[in-house]
């Protein structure tokens, strides 16, 4: 098997590493909430994987926080963890064309719904959530993860919705901050047995992509590059590996 090229290196790290619970990193803020959040993400994968009783009385469930803190992250993992598993999931946000389709009374076709950025729903999507969210009280297997920006009291939806909302389980996710972002570099680094000199990890969040996902993912194609010429991992190598990615 011939070894990759830089360049080929170069065009698999530019694509970000699809969304997975395993690579959502938690804020400082988030630990101890946020563990229970992926605690509980952890058990539905679990369910859907094995048909396991997750003990979870589960029907309605709310993350909220800044842009950039993780939101649609963990909603497109749980979407692909579902899709393995076949189960029937909708992943919605505004000006889907879904939301015409559930407005005709078709909620009983998908087992998981996944609801992105609420309170930019429109009116008329509004509704059709509203609906969702009756469907899910009324049926155990009906599951609504949905996020939004603000706290449920600080969305500028309907106030039916915000009640529904609070009648579920309600989690606020924070942004990682930069030397978050590099604790985690480093600490994934060290786990996995990687190498590199201190100033790589605050230089690759300068320089690159600055989501967690596509950081590991460049730690790890580094690690790969670094065996197959030989070298350290140094930026010389870091500057190498990335100067065709344009």
């Amino acid at each position: 098997m011939t070894s990759k090229k830089p360049q080929q290196f170069t065009l698999d790290i530019l694509l970000s590493p699809p969304p997975t619970l395993d690579n959502f990193v938690l804020s400082k803020k988030d630990r101890k909430t946020g563990a229970n959040i992926i605690a509980i993400l952890k058990s539905l994968e679990l369910y859907w994987e094995n048909q396991s009783n997750p003990n979870l009385e589960l029907e309605i469930l709310y993350f909220w926080g800044p842009q950039g803190c993780g939101k649609t992250h963990l909603l497109k993992a749980l979407n692909s963890i579902a899709q393995e598993n076949e189960l029937s999931t909708c992943f919605l946000e505004s000006g889907s064309t879904l939301w015409s389709y559930l407005d005709y009374g078709n909620m009983l076709v998908h087992k998981l719904y996944l609801v992105d950025n609420v309170d930019h729903l429109k009116e008329n999507e509004q509704k059709a959530f509203f609906r969702l969210l009756i469907e899910a009280k009324e049926n155990e297997e009906i599951l609504i993860i949905s996020t939004g920006s603000q706290s449920i009291s600080g969305l500028a939806l309907r106030s039916d919705i915000a009640s529904r909302l609070s009648s579920g389980l309600n989690f606020e996710l924070h942004t990682l901050q930069d030397d978050e972002k590099i604790k985690a570099i480093q600490d994934f680094a060290l786990a996995k047995g990687i190498n590199f000199s201190e100033d790589i990890a605050p230089w690759l969040l300068d320089n690159f992509h600055r989501d967690m996902p596509s950081l590991i993912s460049l730690v790890e194609a580094l690690d790969q590059y670094s065996l197959q010429t030989k070298r350290s991992i140094t930026l010389p190598l870091v500057r190498e590996l990335l100067k065709n990615k344009t």
